[in-house]
């Protein structure tokens, strides 16, 4: 049998040729593989988290607001109150702006521009603001020999104390009076009282609540200095102001 040459030709190059239209297309040069774009799924819309999650009653004051899949004009709510101002961050922080609450635990609603909102339960807890307890220092006012009339010098410490106790609405005042050593014992406990007198009448014409105070004398029982002259003597002639918190 003849077979045409050619047609053998064929017959052996057909495996291959119908070979190398077989199998996988990678579309490119051999290991490198076609690269296919996924959509991404959208953010989860949420508020997971605001710092801080406390703060004053009465006071305005900011938070930031964390979560995802917040929109640029959305707005914020603590309780059934609108925040102040809204910052937007990211899609993912908020700047809010608390207004004056009262005591009390607030959801934090984050509210977008389709209307959807999501809402962190009792996320914010306003306390109530104490005041830090103000500490006034006594004080020491003199006197001259046998007077019962303060100094000059002296009146601008019985004013700076009685500044400080419009801040320390629980403290009161208990005046001491002193005298030096010269003269009896009757008399310096009677000079003693009218110079304590004198410095409480004056706190009270200075708007001191007579409430608020309480005075003794101790005549010349309690000297500060022990000498026997005028360098001593001038300090011993005193009213002390003591604070009582």
């Amino acid at each position: 049998m003849i077979i045409n040459r050619t047609y053998f030709h064929l017959l052996l190059l057909a495996p291959m040729l119908f070979g190398s239209s077989c199998g996988d297309n990678t579309g490119g040069p051999e290991g490198e593989t076609e690269l296919v774009d996924i959509a991404s799924p959208e953010s989860l819309f949420q508020v997971a988290a605001v710092d801080p999650g406390f703060g004053p009653d009465g006071t305005v004051f900011d938070v930031s607001v964390y979560g995802s899949g917040f929109s640029q004009s959305a707005r914020v709510r603590f309780g059934e109150v609108e925040a102040v101002r809204v910052l937007f961050v990211d899609e993912n922080t908020l700047t809010a702006t608390v207004p004056p609450l009262t005591v009390g635990a607030f959801d934090v609603t984050v509210v977008n521009s389709d209307g959807e909102s999501q809402t962190l339960r009792n996320a914010l807890n306003i306390e109530a603001e104490v005041e830090e307890e103000v500490r006034c220092e006594d004080g020491t006012v003199y006197f001259g020999f046998n007077s019962d009339t303060m100094e000059p010098e002296s009146a601008s410490v019985l004013s700076s104390i009685l500044e400080c106790l419009e801040g320390a609405q629980s403290a009161t005042l208990v005046f001491e009076g002193h005298t030096d050593e010269r003269g009896t014992t009757e008399y310096n406990l009677a000079l003693g009282n009218r110079r304590v007198d004198s410095v409480r009448h004056q706190a009270i014409s200075e708007g001191l609540s007579p409430s608020r105070s309480t005075a003794v004398s101790y005549g010349e029982e309690r000297p500060v200095a022990g000498g026997h002259d005028e360098q001593a003597w001038s300090r011993n002639r005193r009213v002390e102001i003591r604070v009582q918190q």
